[in-house]
C-alpha cells in the first residue's frame, strides 16, 4: 500500500520490530500495510491511502513483464520490496546477483534491522529501509514485489522464485550469495587471535531462530557437552539473551562475539572460521552456506528440501515423521507445544547425544 501522514510535522512509528520517522505529506510504500494501519488507528494518526502499487505503476511490476529484454539489461534500476528476515534476504541474492550480472542496477528494500546483510554486497547497488518513499519506486525501470511467505509444501524455495521472477538460475546457483566485508574479516581474525587457540576445533552454536516453531530446545547442553569434549564453542543468539548468559559464572569458557560487534555480517565472518556452525532453521545457515563452513541444522516444521536442496555445505536433523507433519508453520509457537517450554514436540524429539554423535560424523568427513 502506498500512504502518506496527513501532518505538518514528523512522525515516528514504533512497530513490534523496529522504529523510525515518516515525513510528512510524503507518500511511502509498505508491504504490511496491516501493521502501520493499526498503528495509526489506534494512536490517532491521520493518513490518506493513495493506492496499491501494483495499481500505480503497472508498467513497472516485475513479473508481468513479456521478455526479459524489456526490463532487464542495459543499466535498468531494479527495486526489490522484502519485509521478511535476514534469511528472506539471502534468498534472494542469488537473484539479484543474476539481474547485477546482466546488466542491472538492483536496489533493495527490507526492515532497518536486515539492512546490513546485503549491504556492501558487490551486486547491490544499494538499500532501504522499509517503508521506502514512493518517488524512490518511481525512479525505477522495475519493481519485484516479494511480500508474503515464499515457500509451498512440495516446493523448493529457490525453485519457486525461479518461476515466480522467471529469472533463469542453474540448479548450483540456487545457493545463498553472500561475501564478507574487510572491515568484518579484520575484526574476526582479531577475534580468533584473541581468544581461540590454533590447536582447537571452533564449533558455532546458534542458540535460537526468530520463532519458537524452530528453535530447537537443547543448544546450551549441546553446548556443554561440547566444551566437555575439548571443543571452543561460539554462542550466538539475539543479543539479550548472549548479554545474560555471558554475565552468568556458569559459562565461563565460551565465546560471544556479538559482544564485540552485533549484527549478521559479524557473525558470517565469525562462522567463515569455525568448523561446524550448529543450529536451527534459521538465517546463520545460509551465511554458512555461502561461506563455505559446514553447518548441521535441525528442522521441524519445514521439510529441509524445501529449503536446503541445492546446498553443499549442509547436513540435517530431523525428527520421525511421526512426531512432525511438517506443518511449516510461521507461528511464534507450536499449537502443540507444551505450555511451559513452548518449543515444538516435533524439535524436542532430538536429543543432545544424538546431535553430538552427528557433529562427530561431520567433523570426521
Amino acid at each position: 500500500m502506498v500512504f502518506q501522514i496527513n501532518s505538518n510535522k514528523p512522525v515516528e512509528i514504533a512497530t513490534p520490530t523496529s522504529k523510525f520517522k515518516l515525513k510528512p505529506n510524503t507518500p511511502y510504500y509498505f508491504g504490511g500495510w496491516g501493521v502501520l494501519k493499526q498503528i495509526f488507528d489506534t494512536n490517532g494518526i491521520k493518513y490518506s491511502m493513495l493506492g496499491e502499487l501494483e495499481d500505480l505503476i503497472p508498467d513497472k511490476v516485475f513479473t508481468k513483464r513479456k521478455n526479459n529484454n524489456d526490463m532487464i539489461f542495459n543499466g535498468s534500476k531494479i527495486l526489490i520490496t522484502r519485509s521478511g528476515g535476514a534469511g528472506d534476504m539471502l534468498f534472494f541474492s542469488p537473484f539479484i546477483k543474476w539481474l547485477h550480472d546482466h546488466g542491472c542496477e538492483v536496489r533493495l528494500a527490507c526492515k532497518e534491522q536486515y539492512r546490513e546483510v546485503l549491504s556492501g554486497q558487490p551486486f547491490m547497488a544499494a538499500v532501504y529501509r522499509l517503508p521506502i518513499e514512493y518517488r524512490i519506486i518511481k525512479q525505477q525501470n522495475g519493481w519485484i514485489s516479494a511480500r508474503g511467505v515464499i515457500e509451498a509444501f512440495k516446493y523448493n524455495v529457490y525453485d519457486m522464485l525461479v518461476t515466480h521472477l522467471r529469472i533463469p538460475l542453474k540448479d548450483e546457483e540456487k545457493r545463498p550469495v553472500f561475501i564478507p566485508l574487510d572491515e568484518n574479516e579484520k575484526m574476526a581474525d582479531q577475534f580468533f587471535e584473541k581468544y581461540v587457540e590454533k590447536s582447537k576445533k571452533v564449533i558455532a552454536v546458534q542458540l535460537n531462530a526468530t520463532a519458537n516453531t524452530r528453535t530447537w530446545p537443547y543448544s546450551i547442553p549441546l553446548a556443554s557437552l561440547l566444551k566437555s569434549h575439548g571443543y571452543k564453542v561460539i554462542l550466538l543468539g539475539s543479543y539479550n539473551q548472549i548479554t545474560t548468559l555471558s554475565q552468568m559464572s556458569n559459562m565461563n569458557g565460551y565465546l560471544f562475539p556479538q559482544l564485540v560487534k552485533n549484527d549478521y555480517a559479524f557473525s558470517a565472518s565469525i562462522v567463515k572460521r569455525c568448523d561446524l556452525l550448529v543450529g536451527p532453521d534459521s538465517a546463520m545457515y545460509h551465511f554458512a552456506e555461502a561461506v563455505g563452513t559446514k553447518a548441521l541444522v535441525f528442522f521441524g516444521p519445514f521439510k529441509p528440501e524445501n529449503r536446503i536442496k541445492y546446498y553443499k555445505h549442509v547436513w540435517t536433523l530431523s525428527p520421525e515423521e511421526k512426531y512432525c507433519v511438517h506443518c511449516q508453520s510461521h507461528e511464534g509457537f507450536c499449537k502443540r507445544s507444551n505450555i511451559f517450554t513452548n518449543f515444538s514436540p516435533c524439535l524436542e524429539q532430538i536429543s543432545p547425544q544424538i546431535a553430538f554423535e552427528s557433529i562427530l560424523h561431520i567433523l570426521n568427513l
